[in-house]
């Protein structure tokens, strides 16, 4: 995750440089690639917050019965 989030900063920072419509569309293709593997993470981590919540435990067991 900590790499994925430097690759945020060093490619948001290089599409700031770019000097033609061709290398900015492939460092935000790339930003593209990058924001992929941080929207898995997010999801991995929001799972788990959900499931040490005492609410979404309850509600959790009540769905199951």
């Amino acid at each position: 995750m900590i790499i994925n989030l430097f690759l945020f900063v060093v490619l948001e920072l290089a599409s700031g440089f770019c000097n033609n419509l061709s290398q900015f569309l492939a460092v935000r293709s790339l930003y593209g690639i990058a924001m992929g593997g941080k929207v898995s993470s997010d999801n991995f981590l929001s799972l788990a917050d959900q499931l040490t919540s005492r609410r979404a435990l309850w509600t959790r067991s009540c769905y199951c019965t």
